[in-house]
Formats: C-alpha cells, structure tokens, sequence
C-alpha cells in the first residue's frame, strides 16, 4: 500500500487524492503473520478449509473452532449446575447465565 506521500505526489487531482486516502488501511502489526492475516481479510482470501463440508475460514483457530462445535461429538465442556454438556467453550459460558440470579429487572407495571 502508498502512504500518503507517495498518493500526494503520484496524484494531482485533489479529488482522486482524497478518495485513495479514504481506502488506506492505518492498521499496524508488530507480528509478521498477523500483518499476513490482515492482507487475506482485505484480499477476501480464507486459505483453511474444512474437509468435512468444504466452508473456509481466514484464520486455522476458526477452522479448528468450526470442526469441534459441527463435526466434533466430543463434549469436554460440562456444566457444574446440571450436567449438560457442550462441545464449544463459549456455549458453556452462555449457558452459565441461565443459573444465575437476574441482575435487571422490569419496574414497569405489565398488569394494566
């Protein structure tokens, strides 16, 4: 990508200047894969796929998260509570609320 000296002096036009400007990225990365990961979002590029039904994913993590929650039937996530078990940490932590106590509740009279 051109900084925007390098637009400056490539373009005469203000207008056209401008309208470049808007499109650099000002994202920067102290890790070169990172940076790598970063140009495959901007290019649309998803280089890790999944064998058992062919959707792609930026980043191998995604992948990996993708297989244990849809092909997976391991279930390494078990909730204290009740037992239910769950294939993805996240769902777990959703899961979580549901023995909680309400933090909000509706002051608005209902019984009109």
């Amino acid at each position: 990508m051109a900084d925007k000296k390098q637009l400056w002096k490539t373009t005469n036009d203000k207008k056209m200047f401008k309208s470049n400007l808007k499109n650099l990225c000002v994202f920067t990365f102290v890790i070169r894969s990172v940076l790598e990961l970063h140009k495959n979002r901007h290019a649309g590029k998803k280089p890790h796929a999944c064998t058992h039904c062919g959707k792609t994913f930026l980043a191998k993590a995604g992948l990996e998260r993708h297989v244990a929650a849809m092909h997976s039937d391991a279930t390494p996530y078990k909730c204290d509570e009740c037992g239910k078990e769950f294939r993805v940490k996240d769902n777990i932590k959703k899961h979580m609320k549901i023995h909680q106590e309400p933090k909000h509740v509706c002051s608005v009279s209902c019984l009109e």
